[in-house]
């Protein structure tokens, strides 16, 4: 799976486990046991997306800061994490 899918999906389950939660007709008691689940998941599975060349977090910065946009450009070894990539999942612009 490519780094953009990744990213893609973190997004989609976050913001849907945000909507059940803020819109959802379902309000129970265990709804912030939810959110801090998902707020977990979703930083562990963040953790997970790497550069496939370096394995440098997309996340990290060069300071040691984590944010909640991904590099579009792998700031340890240039490689481009959003454009197409071939078969073997390097990017193409390496080949």
């Amino acid at each position: 799976m490519s780094v953009k899918s990744r990213v893609m999906l973190l997004y989609l389950v976050f913001f849907a486990g945000l909507f059940f939660i803020l819109f959802g007709n379902s309000f129970f008691p265990g709804t912030i046991y939810f959110l801090i689940a998902l707020v977990v998941a979703c930083g562990l599975f963040s953790a997970s997306i790497r550069c496939p060349r370096c394995g440098k977090s997309v996340f990290l910065r060069d300071g040691g800061t984590v944010v909640p946009w991904p590099d579009t450009t792998c700031s340890r070894c240039g490689t481009r994490l959003f454009e197409r990539s071939g078969r073997n999942g390097h990017d193409l612009r390496h080949s």
